[in-house]
């Protein structure tokens, strides 16, 4: 049975914990819903909670990554591409397991990184906290339940429509690393158009993250105004207004 799991790690254990803590106001979120290559860890990083400009120049200087690139910039938020060292991908590896969790959702809260994954089963993350230890840390598991729990319509408010489509998506290998299917070959599949299919999950990311989470999101994925940041499918949760 998949397993989904909510946790965290300091900053001081992960990455960024100079950065955030010379900006504590300062948020960072990955950029799930951008294509990589599968070797890439955590490449494309939402920031925003302090000057651009000021960001760039702490991430520069960061001990946790390698190379910064500024990719674009919004009113209230900028994306960045960023190369890791070693001392970020050990633990990132760790936390993903031999059998390779899906990523939900990766931010900043902060000093402290927050994680929700899907695992295989209820055994993998016993032999990730299992290897977190072994390499030193501390790995906090806020909680974890089975997707068929997650995914309980009434639980979460979602419609019928959203709770069918986000399975669907699911079991079709959407939100593995690399996906299993694009958005355009999923909506063929369930004969609904491509962007029917995008705003429906973008409503139901958006309930199942502040159900799962605990988060007030900001913003409305309903909306059409402000920058389009999806690239090659939803974001899985965010307040960037799409």
């Amino acid at each position: 049975m998949s397993t989904i799991v909510d946790a965290s790690l300091t900053a001081e254990q992960f990455a960024l914990h100079e950065t955030l803590t010379e900006h504590p106001t300062a948020r960072f979120e990955i950029a799930r819903a951008i294509a990589t290559s599968s070797e890439e860890v955590m490449p494309f990083l939402w920031a925003s909670g302090a000057p651009v400009s000021d960001l760039e120049a702490s991430l520069r200087e960061d001990p946790t990554t390698r190379t910064v690139e500024l990719v674009s910039r919004f009113d209230d938020e900028s994306l960045f591409r960023v190369s890791w060292t070693a001392r970020v991908h050990t633990p990132f590896r760790a936390l993903i397991g031999a059998d390779g969790a899906a990523l939900l959702d990766v931010s900043t809260n902060g000093t402290e990184w927050r994680f929700c994954l899907i695992y295989p089963d209820a055994v993998a993350i016993d032999e990730v906290s299992e290897e977190c230890e072994e390499l030193g840390l501390h790995l906090n598991v806020d909680r974890v339940y089975s997707l068929s729990d997650a995914f309980t319509r009434d639980h979460f408010e979602l419609t019928e429509k959203q709770y069918e489509t986000i399975l669907a998506a699911y079991e079709a290998g959407y939100y593995e690393i690399p996906r299993q299917i694009k958005l355009k070959e999923l909506a063929r599949e369930l004969d609904v158009s491509h962007q029917a299919l995008s705003e429906r999950l973008r409503r139901g990311h958006q309930v199942l993250m502040t159900n799962s989470l605990g988060m007030k999101l900001e913003g409305s994925f309903a909306g059409t105004s402000g920058p389009e940041h999806d690239v090659t499918g939803p974001p899985l949760a965010g307040s960037r207004g799409e």
